[in-house]
């Protein structure tokens, strides 16, 4: 209702104060999955002309032509945690602008795992293997040959499954995800290939994929 000019003016004569209301709960609330919703709902109210001229005054800034996005003025204080509850288990560093958790800026994490590291699981698996697997994965790019792809995926999956246990394989079918063109359907069936089989809860996959990078 709020990202129209009509209804944002309903909105407001039931109750007039709003958006400074949600505007409040994005800066200032302790759980920040509720700040996450507060900031998408200013986006919609931002879709409008009258939306954005009353979130400018409030200290956001938003474009009804950019279909919903508003940053804060202060960018710092709004990504400075202020809260002591660390129950969420979120932030390591409660209370410090969390700019160095940014993909950007953040290290790279350094394990210290000695010789304890499992081989991979790809590499019991023959290199014409790992060549027909890539070479589907880029194939279900293309709407001519994905039927035989993803079938030839299936039997790879079926024959050889620590294909996609591995955390090697997993890196390089992202790094086609991230290179190509793939349907939302299709990324999908992808991660759950890997979802049903890769140990996310053992430290020897987070090891592994540690040393792709």
């Amino acid at each position: 209702i709020g990202s129209s000019v009509h209804g944002l003016e309903v909105l407001l004569k039931h109750r007039e104060n709003i958006i400074t209301l949600i505007s409040e709960i994005a800066l200032n609330d302790e759980c920040l999955s509720v700040r996450g919703t507060a900031v998408n709902v200013l986006g919609l109210f931002s879709r409008c002309h009258l939306g954005c001229n009353l979130l400018k005054a409030l200290g956001w800034e938003g474009n009804s032509a950019f279909n919903g996005v508003v940053v804060p003025k202060d960018v710092e204080s709004f990504f400075n945690v202020s809260s002591t509850d660390t129950s969420a288990g979120i932030l390591a560093r409660v209370g410090k602008p969390i700019e160095g958790l940014l993909v950007n800026s953040h290290p790279k994490l350094n394990f210290q795992f000695g010789d304890i590291v499992e081989p991979d699981p790809a590499s019991q698996v023959p290199t014409y293997v790992i060549q027909a697997t890539l070479r589907a994965v880029s194939d279900l790019s293309n709407h001519i040959a994905h039927i035989e792809a993803h079938a030839s995926l299936m039997k790879i999956k079926s024959s050889y499954p620590a294909v996609f246990s591995s955390p090697f394989m997993f890196v390089q079918v992202h790094k086609y995800l991230g290179s190509y063109t793939y349907e939302l359907r299709v990324r999908q069936f992808l991660l759950g290939l890997f979802h049903q089989s890769m140990r996310f809860d053992r430290m020897n996959t987070w090891a592994l994929l540690d040393r792709q990078y």
